[in-house]
Formats: structure tokens, C-alpha cells, sequence
């Protein structure tokens, strides 16, 4: 699972959690005060029923009082009820108190009331039944309406519920914001806890412990982080080798000709040695060679680097090879080394021109310096051909063999193993190059002793 998809699963479930939790124990909560609203409200109503006979038969003793005294004897006699008298449009009088207003709305069968009670809403109440007739001086045609004082108190207690409900649900609301606030923080604790891994990784990089790896099975990104994390600390690694050999072998390497310089221009200081053209023909020898080194040394650290300049062109693989020939037939003859050159016409190579005359001329160097021994005649054959989709440029020749051991590491610095009299970074400027020019270069072992190096290259088409 992506790092993407697990923060969104967690934010998903805290999200989740907290709305199903608020919305069930705000429903559990809003279910029991109305259950407990409605009990109560029922036993009020209980106690105070009234049976309406008996208040007809009381009316009939009444009969022809006028409002207020019917009234005040209604409520004398039946006490915890309020009683209002209306026509057949309006409301004429009430037992309720002055600080009470009541105002009456005929319907279809009955009557609707209103009652303002001070700082608390209005309270509604329908009856739909026609009131009970009444005679009164006053008027001809009068009904009579009664109702439960506890009713007056339904309003305050409904608002007293809405309170608490109110109340309790913001009570849910912030215990299950702190809840997920804290399932968020450890949610968040477990995604970091990775990262500080890798930060902590980093801190030992950085106090020199090339060594250190993390250790993890993930498969998402911050696995693939962890794993550009151990690719770059083998990196750093085995550039801190290959500075270290490079520091040795670099002071070995320039140690031998400085000593002789300072050793021979010592002794013509000293008058031990004369200074004379053969001197100093040797101290120009072994200058050449520490700025052969050093060049060597800059070319091979540009072209690691990625910031030598390479002009890649089509190149006809068949001419390169000739005038290569052309520059080495001379040294051949002079050497008795049988120097053959074959190619298929028409090939064609991606690649610097001279840069690629730079290769194959290191490969032609050292095999002429190896070519030239007494076991049988010397053969150098320098051969391209097109094999599938690649076009191989090879080299070989029939001098002493390496082992498995010096083949191996034939491409490394100051590998001299066939590079006596050299700077010992010609092959590996050798792979480098051919690196930058998208190309293979191996050694292999030749039948009947010698060495064979063969560049690949991917074919462009014919010329």
C-alpha cells in the first residue's frame, strides 16, 4: 500500500470514527431524554385527568353565573386545571394567570391556543373537539375548555431538553475531537516513525559510518526512499575506496618519477652525475610521464563526473579502422607484428569520432607493447562486424594472457597488469569513455594465450 493511500485510510478512519461515534451516542443520548421526557410527561398527565361527566354535571349547577364567577368556581373545585371559556369565534375569558397570555384561534372542530410564558417560547395547544356548551348571563352561545396546568410547563421542560441535549451533544463532540486528535497524533507518530529512521541514517553517514544500511521490507515509497537511501550510501562507500586507493596509488604512482627527478637533479647539483644532453633527455622522460599522469588522472576524473563534452556523430566504423592502420602499419613493420585490419563496409556507430580514436588507440598501444615476444610471430587483428543489432569493434593479439583474477580487474585504476611503462589509467579512461558513448567494452580470454576486447555498440544503420 502507498504512503498516499495510508494517510488517506487514516484520516478516512479517524474522520469516520468520530462522525459514527457522535452520531450514535447522540442518538443513544437523544433517545433517552426523550424517553425520560415522555415517562414523566405521562405520569403528570395521569394524575391530573379529569373526567369530563363530572365536569358537566358541576356546569349544570352553574347555569347562568357570569364568566368570572364560573370561572373562579371551576377552579375552587377543580384544582391543578386551567379553564377557558370561548364563542364561536373568540376567546372571552380564562383562569390564567395575568402574567400569562393567552390568545385563541377557532379551527375546523375546535379551538387552538396560544400561551406566552415570560422568557421561555410559546406553547401551542390544539384541541380539536368542539368545547363543552355553557349558559352565562352575558352570552347566549359560550363553550367551555380545560386543560392541565402541567401543561404550562411542557414549554419550560422542552426547553430545558433542548438545553440538554444541546449540552450533550457538544459534550460528545469535544471528548470524540480530543479522541481523534489523539488517534490523528499516533497515526501521524507511526507514519514519522520511518522517517526518523532515515534521518537517523543520515546523521550516521554524516559522523562517517559508510557502512550503515537500513534494514526494511517495505514495498512503498518510503521503501523505495530506504532503498535510494542504501544505493547511495554503497555509492558513498565505494567512492570513499576508490578515493582512498586512488589517494594511494596516485601518491605511489607520482612518488617513483618525483624521486628520480629530485634523486638525478641532486647529484648534478652535487657534480656526482654530468649535465649533459642524456641527463636531462631522462629528467624530460620522466616529466612527461608525471604529466601524462596527472592529464590522465583530469580526463578520467571529467568523464566520471559527467562533464567531458562528447561530440556524438554517425561514424563509418570501416574508415576509422583504416586510418587507424594507416597511423600504425609503420610501428608494425618496424616491429615484425602482422597488424590486420577487417570490417564490414557500410557500418555505422554512434559515437566521438576522436574520442573513440582515443580508445582504440590505448587498446592498439598496449597490444603492440605485449605483441612483440619470442614464443611465435606476432599477430595484432583489429576486426568490426555487425552482430544483430549491435556492431562489435575487436582487438586482439596473441601475447602473454591474464588470469581470471588480473582480467577482472584489467578496467581499474593503475592497474598495471598490461600496462608497463605506462600511467596505468589508460584502460580504465578506456571504459570510461566508451560509458559516456553508450557502449560496452570486455575482456575476454583469446585461444592459445593472448587477450581479446571487444566494444559494442548499437547499430545507426549503414553509411
Amino acid at each position: 500500500m502507498t504512503l498516499k493511500n495510508k494517510i488517506a485510510l487514516i484520516v478516512a478512519a479517524c474522520t469516520l470514527l468520530m462522525l459514527g461515534s457522535y452520531y450514535l451516542l447522540s442518538l443513544q443520548s437523544a433517545r433517552h431524554a426523550v424517553v425520560d421526557f415522555n415517562k414523566r410527561s405521562a405520569i403528570t398527565m395521569a394524575k391530573l385527568e379529569l373526567d369530563n361527566d363530572e365536569v358537566e354535571a358541576y356546569l349544570q349547577q352553574l347555569a347562568h353565573n357570569t364568566s368570572s364567577e364560573l370561572l373562579n368556581t371551576l377552579v375552587k373545585q377543580f384544582d391543578g386545571y386551567a379553564f377557558m371559556l370561548v364563542d364561536n369565534q373568540r376567546l372571552i375569558s380564562s383562569s390564567l394567570p395575568d402574567s400569562l397570555q393567552l390568545s385563541a384561534e377557532p379551527q375546523s372542530t375546535g379551538f387552538q391556543f396560544t400561551i406566552h410564558q415570560p422568557n421561555m417560547p410559546p406553547s401551542v395547544i390544539t384541541i380539536p373537539s368542539a368545547p363543552t356548551p355553557v349558559h352565562l348571563k352575558q352570552h347566549a352561545q359560550a363553550g367551555l375548555y380545560w386543560l392541565p396546568l402541567a401543561w404550562l410547563d411542557l414549554g419550560q421542560q422542552q426547553d430545558q431538553l433542548t438545553t440538554y441535549l444541546n449540552n450533550r451533544f457538544m459534550q460528545l463532540f469535544l471528548l470524540l475531537s480530543c479522541v481523534a486528535v489523539l488517534l490523528a497524533w499516533l497515526g501521524t507518530r507511526w507514519l514519522l516513525q520511518p522517517i526518523h529512521l532515515l534521518l537517523d541514517s543520515f546523521a550516521m553517514l554524516r559522523s562517517g559510518q559508510l557502512s550503515w544500511r537500513i534494514q526494511s521490507q517495505r514495498t512503498d515509497e518510503l521503501g523505495q526512499l530506504f532503498s535510494g537511501f542504501n544505493h547511495l550510501a554503497d555509492g558513498l562507500q565505494r567512492l570513499d575506496q576508490q578515493y582512498r586507493r586512488m589517494s594511494a596509488d596516485l601518491a605511489h604512482e607520482l612518488r617513483t618519477p618525483l624521486t628520480a627527478v629530485v634523486g638525478r637533479l641532486e647529484a648534478m647539483q652535487d657534480g656526482i652525475v654530468p649535465t649533459n644532453h642524456s641527463q636531462l633527455t631522462q629528467l624530460q622522460t620522466d616529466v612527461q610521464r608525471i604529466s601524462r599522469i596527472i592529464d590522465d588522472l583530469n580526463l578520467l576524473s571529467l568523464s566520471e563526473a559527467g562533464q567531458l563534452q562528447l561530440n556524438l556523430q554517425s561514424v563509418d566504423v570501416a574508415t576509422l579502422l583504416s586510418q587507424l592502420q594507416q597511423s600504425y602499419q609503420a610501428q608494425a613493420d618496424a616491429k615484425g607484428v602482422s597488424f590486420i585490419v577487417q570490417s564490414q563496409t557500410g557500418l555505422a556507430v554512434l559515437a566521438d569520432a576522436g574520442r573513440l580514436t582515443q580508445v582504440l588507440s590505448n587498446l592498439l598501444n598496449n597490444a603492440f607493447r605485449y605483441a612483440v615476444h619470442d614464443a611465435a610471430p606476432c599477430c595484432i587483428r583489429l576486426t568490426a562486424q555487425q552482430v544483430a543489432n549491435q556492431i562489435e569493434i575487436q582487438l586482439t593479439d596473441n601475447g602473454p594472457g591474464l588470469t581470471p583474477e588480473l582480467q577482472a580487474a584489467l578496467f581499474q585504476r593503475f592497474n598495471h597488469a598490461r600496462s608497463q611503462g605506462g600511467s596505468g589509467l589508460g584502460l580504465a579512461i578506456c571504459q570510461q569513455l566508451c560509458q559516456l558513448m553508450q557502449a560496452d567494452i570486455q575482456a575476454s580470454a583469446v585461444t592459445g594465450g593472448g587477450l581479446g576486447i571487444t566494444i559494442r555498440f548499437a547499430a545507426v544503420g549503414k553509411m
